[in-house]
């Protein structure tokens, strides 16, 4: 549970930089925008490799158990929220429809899992599934990621630009079609690829 809590507070802590633009620039300013990036990239890393670290140290439990259609709906929300993770790195129709795909893909995600989660941890050296807290793992991991998500798409409506001149939006609705169907075809693909490797990587299956 520790490495869990250390991955998530460096993870999320850096990444509030981003959501708050003045205190990025402020450190943009202080270090340049290539230290900058470096240490986000490699804090953001770090952040993660410690996450992994802490739901590998740990094995689960059962603390509730929700029906067989949250599983499924779980599976099913992936496409979506794989599609949108996709979409997010180079101009199309979704990216345009769907402001900040990457945190709605992210939300989506989150949510989804959080609704058949159905297992709690216990850890691996033998401890209690009641000590430490240690059964609420997976909800500490999956609600972290759905409060950021929440948070960045908030901060990003607060700070939103104004509208944008109508010929920029003209220019932007006459994004190729097939830019849209390559985001499909990316996602549906890391999709069966998750589907089919999710108990190896994760010690879950997945079924619908």
């Amino acid at each position: 549970m520790t490495w869990l809590i250390v991955g998530i507070v460096v993870f999320f802590g850096i990444h509030l930089f981003p959501a708050n633009p003045s205190l990025r620039e402020k450190l943009v300013h202080s270090i340049g925008e290539l230290p900058y990036k470096g240490v986000f990239a490699a804090l953001s890393f770090a952040g993660l490799a410690l996450m992994i670290k802490g739901m590998g140290a740990t094995q689960y439990m059962a603390v509730w158990h929700p029906p067989v259609a949250a599983a499924t709906a779980t599976a099913v929300f992936m496409a979506p929220a794989l599609i949108l993770l996709v979409a997010m790195n180079f101009d199309n129709n979704i990216k345009r429809i769907v402001r900040h795909p990457m945190m709605w893909g992210v939300l989506l995600w989150s949510l989804s899992h959080l609704l058949a989660i159905g297992i709690g941890a216990t850890a691996m050296d033998g401890g209690s599934a009641d000590t430490v807290g240690n059964k609420y793992l997976p909800l500490v991991l999956f609600g972290s990621f759905a409060v950021y998500a929440l948070f960045y798409l908030y901060s990003a409506k607060q700070r939103a630009a104004p509208k944008q001149p109508n010929s920029t939006k003209a220019a932007i609705k006459t994004t190729p079609i097939k830019r849209d169907v390559l985001a499909f075809v990316i996602g549906l693909i890391a999709y069966a690829l998750l589907v089919a490797f999710h108990d190896t990587l994760f010690g879950v299956a997945v079924f619908f």
